[in-house]
């Protein structure tokens, strides 16, 4: 490229060279006087016209290679850093169960354990119902036990029923003393009671889970008004006499202190049956063997009631009671 240009340019000058010698001789042929500085005339106007002589000469000059860049320039880009997990991602909740699912599907109400009858005002009977469930299988299987309170000499009637007949019952007094297992395989039972005491009936199934009602009935009984106690002064216990007949019940009533001690003693001991009962509630039964009841500790300060009860069979029978009260054996 710089050799064609220079080519153009001595071409140009020997022009204008050429021009110049053609030009002097003129002059110096008609005498013409010509400045010295005319010759830089055609100098100054050469200049403008290069660039046109120039411009297809760069058009066929091969083209200037791209650079490629350095190897080092790609071979370690700038990583770009990948952002971390976020710690604060909020996990997908688990549905809660919907109140209205649980009150679709209700759990099973628990039978109670134990439950005490309560006769209405003037009946003599009550039935209750219930439900034994299987949860073993083979065997025997034992639902809520009912406690009734009975006088000696009254007669009780069980009797239990369900859907297949295979429900049966055991009745024990509370002083040990059982009246009937199920291992007889009867359904019911009838008979007179020799202790004024709690009596507990059990349903014993020896089938599948089953309903079934219990039905008990206990012969009236005419209780007697009790009749206080009155300690004279300066003593600690009173003895009363009277005559026990079937199906009274005899009443005896003394007020004793909290942790105070209490004795009662019946002659004969047979065939008469105490007991004894507090205003709360708390009561203690003896068997008609014994003849005496003792109460190491009482509960309150309250009124205590004392009853005799004649056992089935027996025919009138004249008796005397005994009663001490006396500072605790514990105290």
């Amino acid at each position: 490229m710089r050799k064609a240009a220079r080519h153009v340019m001595t071409l140009v000058l020997a022009l204008l060279a050429a021009g110049c010698m053609r030009r002097a001789q003129t002059e110096v042929a008609t005498d013409t006087p010509v400045p010295a500085l005319s010759t830089a005339t055609p100098t100054m106007t050469v200049a403008p016209t290069l660039a046109p002589s120039l411009t297809p000469t760069a058009t066929e000059a091969p083209p200037t290679p791209t650079p490629v860049p350095s190897p080092s320039s790609t071979a370690t880009p700038t990583p770009t850093p990948t952002p971390s997990p976020s710690c604060t991602v909020t996990p997908t909740p688990i549905p809660s169960p919907s109140a209205t699912a649980t009150q679709e599907v209700p759990l099973p109400t628990a039978q109670p354990s134990t439950v005490r009858i309560q006769f209405a005002p003037g009946a003599t009977s009550a039935t209750l119902t219930g439900r034994i469930v299987r949860k073993e299988e083979g065997g025997v299987e034992f639902g809520t036990e009912y406690l009734v309170r009975a006088f000696a000499g009254q007669t009780m009637s069980v009797a239990i029923t369900s859907p297949n007949n295979d429900v049966l019952l055991t009745i024990v007094g509370a002083d040990g003393s059982p009246l009937k297992r199920y291992v007889d395989g009867l359904a019911t039972w009838t008979g007179p009671l020799y202790a004024t005491q709690d009596y507990t009936i059990t349903p014993a199934s020896v089938g599948k889970t089953t309903d079934y009602a219990l039905a008990v009935s206990i012969s009236a009984v005419h209780l007697l008004e009790p009749v206080r106690v009155e300690f004279a002064p300066g003593t600690t216990g009173a003895t009363v006499q009277g005559d026990a007949a079937s199906g009274f019940v005899s009443r005896y009533v003394l007020r004793a202190l909290r942790g105070q001690k209490l004795e009662v003693l019946v002659a004969p001991a047979s065939p008469i049956s105490l007991a004894v009962e507090g205003q709360d509630g708390s009561f203690w039964g003896g068997s008609a063997d014994e003849g005496m009841l003792a109460i190491d500790s009482l509960p309150a300060s309250q009124d205590y009631v004392i009853t005799l009860a004649l056992v089935p069979t027996a025919g009138t029978t004249h008796y005397s009671l005994q009663a001490l009260v006396m500072a605790s054996s514990g105290s």
